[in-house]
Formats: structure tokens, sequence, C-alpha cells
């Protein structure tokens, strides 16, 4: 399952795509300059490859990164890429989950593993799939969103705010 996952990951970061993903990118920084009062510090939580942390960096912006899925398995390489990093005293500005809440066990557990990692004025940004979205309702059991069993939940945005409020 790992392999396929690293599989999967490395296909979306071809050559072809690089285009895409540095526009994306840049959405993403600029939505979190928008909302967030201090941009200094960042944990992205689901890091894939590394690629957004590293255009963060360039942008002077201190961010790390954690991928659950490589915490064991490919440690080396990602300590190699200084994209893991000891959870003892870190405190974020902000903690970014771009389409990685779906993908984990627990999500109870992932929120609560992650809330002591933000500042008290910090910025928690979560980026996922809305089974309540115009799409979902339109293309019913085929919307892609579904995507199990990658997608082990689907949350609403009403739904994902109230937990995130509690």
């Amino acid at each position: 399952m790992i392999k396929k996952i690293l599989n999967w990951i490395k296909g979306i970061f071809k050559p072809t795509r690089q285009k895409e993903v540095v526009e994306l990118t840049a959405k993403q920084l600029k939505i979190l300059r928008k909302h967030s009062s201090s941009l200094n510090t960042l944990l992205d939580f689901g890091s894939g490859d590394g690629f957004f942390i590293t255009e963060l960096n360039k942008k002077r912006i201190d961010a790390h990164g954690y991928e659950p899925f490589f915490a064991s398995k490919a440690a080396n390489t990602y300590k190699e890429k200084g994209l893991l990093l000891s959870f003892d005293k870190a405190h974020f500005d902000v903690i970014t989950m771009w389409h990685s809440l779906e993908h984990v066990e627990s999500y109870s557990e992932t929120i609560a593993f992650l809330k002591p990692l933000i500042k008290s004025k910090g910025l928690l940004v979560v980026a996922c799939p809305n089974f309540q979205s115009w799409e979902a309702r339109y293309y019913k059991e085929f919307w892609a969103g579904y995507d199990v069993p990658r997608h082990l939940w689907h949350f609403s945005a009403n739904g994902l705010v109230s937990y995130l409020e509690e």
C-alpha cells in the first residue's frame, strides 16, 4: 500500500504538471497571507514530497512538513530533506492540511495531535472535499471526492467547522 501511495504522489509531480503545481502553491500562499496575521512558521501536515514546503522556504517562511505515510517507512528520505521534525517544542503560526484530513485513520486524534502545536493566535487551514458540494450532488455516487478507499472520511463544510469549533 505504501509503495502504491508513493508512486501516486510521484505521478502528481511529473514535470508536465510542474507549472500547475507552482500555480497552486501561489494560490495557497495567497490564502495564507490573507487569513494569517503572522506567517513566520508553518507546518504542512500531509506534505507529500515536500514541494509546498520547499517553495515556502524559498520565500523565507520557516516551513516544515509532516507526512504520516512516510513517518516510518521512508523517514530517512524525509530527514535528508529536512521535512520531518521533532514536535516536542514546536509552535507554529500556521498549520495546513491541504487534502490530508480525509486520509487519516482518526481525524479526532490527528486534530488533538496538532492542536498544541499551533500558537495561541495561530491558524489551522483544512482543505478537503465537501460531500455536500454542488459537484457531489451532481455526480452522486460517481463524485471523485468519495475516492474510496483512500478517503476514509467525508465532511461537509458546516460539519467540519462545527467539529473544529468544539
